[in-house]
């Protein structure tokens, strides 16, 4: 949570009001010009009352028949044209906010996304910002009108009757009570509704994307205890913010209810002192009624602003954490002109919140080799390929790139020169050929065939009945793991990248598919500095060097038969994935 002051917040959320002010004002106007025309009604039925039936002038029921359809019409049409207003500008400073929140969080360092779950962010993005239009802007677009209204209905009360004026206002100070006590409570109760509603569908799209593990595992029960419970929390948290903003309305209904009673009985005696005439009295009690919606809504205000507060605090929050690389900064930083892919580790290290995961890793890789990483689970292979990319910094050390240090070139441009097939590929639910082209948008569609041929994915995609249109499903679930992997392969070779990073990126092929991969990615390899992350052994052994690393470290580096004479730990991994293929054959 922030600790940023709530006016703080609200006053930096103004930049996204401020240009459309001019749409803001129309709307205004339109509510003033309406506030003016509602106060017409009452004074129509004092004609009536006062002159009208007293007189028995058929004229001023004639006057009061036509101007009261005349003004309704006037209202009816400025209440239209100021909706128009309302809900385009309302709607298109939460577009703008919403897209520049969504906009940093694709930015925010790795680092800080992996801190919190996925389904909170998206819970953010689309709950927490709908929430400030719910909560706030109506309150606020409001707090004009009903301020204007106030004051001009009070001014007629005073013309009408000073006395009962004074009667009618003396409920203000019992109903501003109710802010005083449940600003505060409903502040923190809509916060913690927002914290809930993110855990809940978190932890809903969480089980959702491994429902195939939950189904194979038979776990529906385990996550419908989980999910009960979540949504338990859920529902009453939200209970909780609208009981508070439930007993805060009913008591200021309760006491704005008094007020008629009062008046009716106060103003019968004004009525029998000539003080007051019936229709006055009509007239007031009307002004009375129309009082008490802006009442309420002025004393309530800084409630509905207290939990708009409340969610802009958690959006500033993730506003303010620092992006990967600035505006700024790209335009400072450094593009080489060429690129040889000469890649350089000099005492690097790297912790993950404090536990250690590289530790002084040195390692020179020449441009167009290759360089097998190979070492037990957890022994920081991933975690040094993720440094390359800059998806994370190194505590300490230099990473460099033809004798440039990373940290001194211009993001956008480091990344256009690396591909990655990751382990498990992730596409997007659009066409193959959308999904290929994903990382060169401008590729033509021969250059798209040209990628797929070399993944030996094209004939695949030319038997679907909609070719390279076919749409991919959710992650890609309409393929296969081992057509998912050459779609990604196929991207990364689009890409036509510098440095290549397969991470394990023939695990999900069969036999004959892998066969059929490794010679498409030897060719891709051709010319490019390529670092391949492999628990099977048995697809690295041409590899230029390769590099063992255990609990962090480097600690061996040779070919495949120079590490397997050696007798140490890459000759004991291999020996135990192979064990039964050589006793087989002793």
């Amino acid at each position: 949570m922030s600790n940023e002051h709530p006016k703080s917040v609200e006053k930096r959320f103004l930049k996204w009001v401020v240009p459309y002010w001019k749409q803001i004002v129309k709307a205004m106007l339109c509510m003033t010009a309406m506030v003016g025309l509602s106060l017409l009604i009452p004074l129509f039925t004092k004609w009536v009352i006062d002159i009208a039936i007293p007189q028995e002038n058929q004229k001023w029921l004639w006057i009061v028949f036509f101007g009261g359809i005349g003004a309704i019409g006037v209202f009816v049409l400025l209440s239209l044209i100021r909706d128009r207003y309302y809900i385009y500008t309302t709607r298109r400073i939460l577009l703008d906010f919403r897209n520049r929140f969504f906009q940093h969080l694709l930015r925010l360092p790795m680092s800080r996304v992996t801190k919190r779950q996925t389904g909170e962010f998206a819970s953010m993005t689309l709950n927490d910002v709908d929430a400030i239009l719910t909560s706030g802007t109506y309150n606020v677009l409001h707090f004009f009108t009903d301020t204007l209204s106030t004051v001009i209905i009070i001014m007629i009360m005073f013309y009408f009757n000073w006395r009962l004026a004074l009667i009618s206002l003396m409920v203000v100070p019992l109903n501003g009570l109710t802010y005083v006590l449940f600003r505060q409570p409903l502040h923190d109760a809509t916060l913690k509704n927002q914290e809930a509603t993110a855990s809940m569908l978190s932890y809903a799209q969480q089980t959702l994307s491994a429902i195939r593990l939950v189904k194979c595992f038979s776990a529906e029960k385990h996550h419908d205890r989980f999910f009960f419970r979540e949504s338990k929390t859920y529902l009453f948290a939200g209970a909780k913010a609208s009981v508070l903003q439930s007993i805060a309305g009913n008591i200021s209904q309760f006491v704005v209810r008094i007020q008629p009673v009062a008046i009716l009985c106060f103003g019968g005696m004004e009525v029998l002192a000539d003080r007051l005439t019936i229709g006055e009295l009509v007239a007031f009690s009307a002004y009375l009624e129309y009082l008490s919606a802006p009442v309420y809504r002025l004393l309530h205000f800084h409630l509905g602003v207290a939990a708009m507060q409340a969610v802009l605090q958690r959006l500033f929050q993730v506003l303010d954490l620092g992006a990967e690389q600035s505006e700024a900064d790209h335009e400072k930083k450094k593009k080489l002109d060429y690129i040889a892919g000469k890649v350089q580790f000099q005492s690097v290290s790297f912790a993950y919140d404090d536990v250690n995961v590289l530790k002084d890793i040195n390692l020179d890789v020449t441009p167009g080799s290759t360089v097998a990483l190979v070492g037990p689970s957890g022994s920081g292979k991933t975690t040094l390929t993720n440094l390359i990319p800059r998806l994370y910094a190194p505590n300490a050390g230099s990473l460099l790139l033809d004798g440039h240090d990373l940290q001194t070139l211009e993001l956008r441009f480091l990344r256009r020169q690396i591909g990655i097939v990751p382990q498990e590929p992730v596409l997007f639910d659009v066409s193959l050929k959308e999904n290929i082209r994903y990382g060169r948008s401008a590729a033509t569609d021969e250059e798209v065939y040209a990628a797929a041929r070399a993944a030996n994915i094209h004939d695949f995609i030319l038997s679907l009945p909609d070719g390279y249109e076919t749409r991919v499903g959710e992650r890609g679930f309409k393929l296969s793991g081992g057509q998912k992997q050459r779609v990604a392969i196929a991207m990364a070779i689009l890409k036509n990248p510098k440095i290549l990073i397969l991470d394990e990126a023939t695990s999900s092929l069969d036999s004959q598919s892998e066969s059929l991969i490794q010679e498409a990615l030897e060719n891709v390899m051709k010319q490019r500095t390529t670092f391949v992350i492999a628990h099977r052994l048995s697809t690295i052994q041409n590899a230029d060097q390769i590099v063992v690393m255990d609990k962090g470290e480097i600690v061996e580096i040779g070919s495949h038969s120079d590490l397997l004479a050696s007798g140490k730990l890459y000759s004991q991994l291999y020996h135990e994935q192979f064990k039964s293929f050589l006793d087989h054959h002793k």
